[in-house]
């Protein structure tokens, strides 16, 4: 291995571009459909990967460091060079991973390089590779680049680097990239340039997980258990909840709703679930059912309450409660008249675009009966900037269960009233924060509705309870609206959140025999591998996504 360096003038380049860029998995280098990529300080200007996985964002004022030609900053590979160009001193750490997200070997270990553009010649670590990929660790900043299969080159070739821009690393902008997956889980990712092109790679390879919250059959016990995407294992109880759970991950962290009788927030970093590693367990109320929490930043989110009408404003960071809260008395229950309750029934809310969508269902419990569907149920619009409520949208089905955000449109699935063919799956127009209309109703499901996700324009999955009070998987197309048959291999699928990983589906399994987590493939509706065993019957699952 050879390291080559020479420096060059610093100089600023300030002008307006169109980022775009096609985004793709760090593995595979499939497109990656349905990533939602934004600008922190400017959320008005965001974009939706489409099928080819390409995002356009609209003309971004930069100003940036630069050297001649502004060339790119950060790391890239070509031709078994890997060229890093520094604008400072600071230490680099190269790492070697096999496809599995196995480390190979350590090839450079926290080396000072000196400001300018080095060189290291990995042809001869690497020429029999077919596919690896590296991991660069320059200062704070962190890229996945895959090793292809190269030709020989001349280090020191700079007639290809000249040829363009280069898009820089996030920390040469004076704004933030991010990159959205799914609507409840949202991450900042490194991003490297590829070819002279603004492509960038999810870090999807070493550092995807999928945490489950379970709860036992009996609901006295709850747990949290851990499956590991790069290495292809199942983690058991490894760390004792509340019964009453939920799961949500932001930023390389999870989040566990401790819920009714308890109302925690549990904040865990990275995918080392201990009792050591938990970062706080917060009360947030007494006796207010904590439902969901929608993170906007790492210093704001918001959680919702089913027995308040206030949605409670926190500092993730430290757990810590706001003076400040959003009033939704006025979304009560019938507000206004004589039945009118005392909550809206605030439930599950999805953050996106600078908004955060919380579901009312607006319930009612009649005198001598049940609590169930009543009011016209309410998608609740805040401005996560001013957090004041923007929009009201009704619903046309009663009673939200769950929410999923793709490609521009929030898919609302509801139960109506158990146990009656009156819920169904709907979709807003988030550009316009309008409702689209019904994409299938509880009719033809032959059940009623307990959680859907949607991964694509043309595939979506419900978990229905059927009459005989059993549960089972079914795809539906949102563009058709039509649904598919019961899915097989899994027995028993939960009805809290599913997780989307761009590429698999994940289901937690409740069935006596063989609870856990199942994978399927979208592409063909069929189980993917083995049941994965996380100890207690899954309740909910999340995407979590860490540079561990």
């Amino acid at each position: 291995m050879t390291i080559f360096s020479f420096a060059m003038s610093l100089g600023v380049c300030a002008q307006s571009i169109n980022l775009t860029g096609k985004v793709s998995d760090a593995i595979t280098g499939a497109p990656l459909q349905g990533v939602y990529v934004t600008l922190i300080n400017n959320p008005e200007i965001s974009d939706s990967t489409g099928a080819d996985g390409v995002y356009h964002l609209s003309p971004v004022s930069v100003n940036r460091k630069s050297v001649s030609f502004c060339p790119f900053t950060g790391s890239r590979l070509r031709n078994g060079i890997l060229e890093i160009n520094t604008l400072k001193p600071e230490p680099v750490t190269v790492d070697v991973f096999s496809l599995n997200g196995a480390r190979k070997t350590k090839l450079i270990n926290n080396k000072i390089m000196v400001p300018g553009l080095n060189y290291i010649d990995l042809r001869e670590v690497i020429k029999n590779a077919s596919l690896y990929l590296l991991r660069v660790k320059q200062g704070n900043e962190t890229s996945i680049l895959k090793v292809l299969p190269f030709q020989a080159s001349t280090p020191g070739n700079t007639s290809a680097r000249a040829s363009s821009a280069f898009l820089y690393k996030t920390k040469e902008f004076n704004d933030t990239i991010v990159f959205i997956i799914n609507g409840f889980a949202t991450n900042k990712i490194a991003i490297y340039s590829s070819s002279g092109e603004n492509d960038v790679a999810l870090q999807v390879a070493g550092n995807l997980s999928v945490p489950a919250v379970s709860i036992s059959y009996d609901y006295t016990s709850g747990n949290i258990g851990l499956y590991s995407i790069s290495d292809t294992t199942a983690y058991k109880n490894l760390l004792s909840t509340w019964s009453d759970n939920d799961v949500r991950a932001f930023g390389g962290s999870l989040y566990i709703l401790e819920r009714y009788g308890k109302d925690n927030l549990l904040k865990i970093n990275g995918s080392e679930i201990s009792s050591t590693n938990v970062t706080y367990e917060k009360n947030i109320g007494q006796s207010v059912n904590i439902q969901d929490i929608a993170c906007i930043n790492s210093s704001k989110a918001y959680i919702t309450q089913y027995a308040s009408s206030q949605v409670v404003i926190i500092d993730p960071s430290t757990g810590l409660k706001s003076s400040k809260t959003i009033d939704l008395s006025p979304y009560n229950t019938y507000t206004g008249t004589d039945s009118m309750d005392v909550v809206p029934y605030m439930s599950k809310e999805l953050y996106y675009n600078g908004k955060v969508y919380i579901a009312c269902q607006r319930l009612k419990a009649p005198a001598g009966g049940y609590i169930q569907a009543a009011d016209t149920s309410k998608i609740i619009v805040i401005n996560a900037t001013t957090d004041s409520v923007v929009k009201a949208i009704n619903l046309a089905y009663k009673n939200p269960q769950e929410l999923s955000i793709f490609n521009g449109k929030l898919y609302v699935g509801s139960v109506g009233i158990w146990g009656v063919n009156d819920g169904g799956v709907e979709a807003i127009d988030l550009a316009t924060d309008s409702n689209i209309g019904s994409i299938a109703d509880e009719s033809a499901f032959s059940g009623d509705i307990a959680s859907i996700i949607v991964v694509s324009d043309i595939k979506g999955y419900a978990v229905i309870s059927t009459p005989a009070f059993n549960t089972e998987l079914h795809s539906f197309n949102p563009q058709t609206k039509t649904v598919g048959i019961k899915i097989s291999g899994i027995d028993a699928p939960c009805s809290g959140h599913m997780a989307f990983d761009g590429a698999y589906v994940y289901v937690g399994d409740r069935s006596n025999l063989t609870p856990g987590i199942v994978i399927i493939d979208p592409k063909t509706d069929t189980k993917v591998g083995t049941t994965k065993n996380v100890g207690l019957p899954p309740n909910s699952l999340a995407l979590l996504l860490t540079n561990n």
